[in-house]
């Protein structure tokens, strides 16, 4: 009996340390070494990673001891005004320095105001005009050709009708000042001959002698902008020959263009009435005229 009982006993630590070995062996299968070792402060996980033994992590400037605790790398703490670095040392904080802008630029001086003219100085500037507007004189003066018709009717003191007509040429001129750029007044004048002029004598045709006639009195001429021209002599003269016509007082208006400038062309149309009285005769005398002139203004 006691040599079955002995052999049991074997067999059971046996079995009890094969048991052991299987469980030590599938362990070891588990668990993976960390290769290399971990360095202070962190331990190697099942899963053969190195993980910090702080858990939660230590916030940035402080370290994790084999302990599990986190603490400052320097050892006593850094003074206020320092701060601590990864290889323990205190060393002083630097503040962040602000970006220095550039200086702004100097401001444009404001420009001074010029000083008021004084009298001199209006002295000495010279009377300029715009180029824009052309030069007015203080005076004109104006000729020209005219080419017409005049018809003279008149009765003598015996009763005897007479009348005549045809053409007449001469010239005219006038001068004077100008009011405004557009008013000039003046004095004017036209010279005319009458050649051989026809005519009734009591109903009977006569040729008449050549005979001549004119008028001098006041100039008065209006210009617009357009070169409209507007004007006329009211003064004393007459016409005729040595056996007909008379003296008295005429008017002569016209009408026409004018260019600008300086120096300046016109081309007129003008009437004029006349009213004579001689010795032993009266009469009247109407015509028209073209006139052509040149003048300077």
């Amino acid at each position: 009996m006691r040599l079955a009982g002995a052999s049991r006993v074997p067999y059971s630590l046996a079995g009890a340390l094969g048991l052991l070995a299987v469980l030590s062996v599938g362990q070891s299968a588990t668990a993976q070494a960390c290769v290399p070792k971990c360095r202070s402060g962190y331990v190697c996980s099942p899963e053969g990673e190195c993980v910090s033994a702080c858990n939660p992590p230590c916030p940035t400037g402080e370290v994790c001891t084999p302990q599990g605790e986190c603490v400052s790398p320097c050892n006593p703490r850094c003074s206020h005004g320092e701060e601590c670095t990864a290889a323990g040392e205190c060393v002083a904080s630097q503040a962040p320095t602000a970006p220095v802008s550039p200086p702004d630029p100097p401001a444009a001086p404001s420009p001074s105001p010029p000083p008021p003219p004084s009298a001199t100085d209006h002295e000495r500037q010279p009377l300029t005009s715009s180029p824009s507007e052309p030069v007015r004189r203080a005076g004109f003066l104006q000729a020209g050709a005219l080419l017409g018709h005049f018809s003279y009717r008149g009765e003598w003191s015996s009763g005897t009708e007479i009348s005549a007509w045809g053409l007449l040429y001469g010239v005219e001129a006038a001068g004077g000042l100008h009011l405004s750029e557009s008013l000039r007044l003046g004095a004017g004048l036209q010279y005319f001959v009458l050649p051989s002029p026809e005519g009734l004598r009591d109903n009977e045709s006569v040729t008449g002698e050549t005979g001549r006639g004119g008028v001098v009195g006041g100039y008065l001429g209006w210009r617009s902008d357009f070169g409209l021209r507007i004007d006329g002599i009211l003064g004393y003269g007459g016409l005729g020959n040595d056996s007909t016509g008379g003296w008295g007082l005429g008017v002569f208006p016209g009408l026409g263009y004018e260019t600008r400038g300086a120096t300046r062309l016109s081309v007129m149309g003008r009437v004029f009435v006349m009213a004579t009285s001689a010795d032993h005769e009266s009469g009247s005398a109407t015509g028209f005229q073209l006139v052509a002139s040149v003048g300077v203004h």
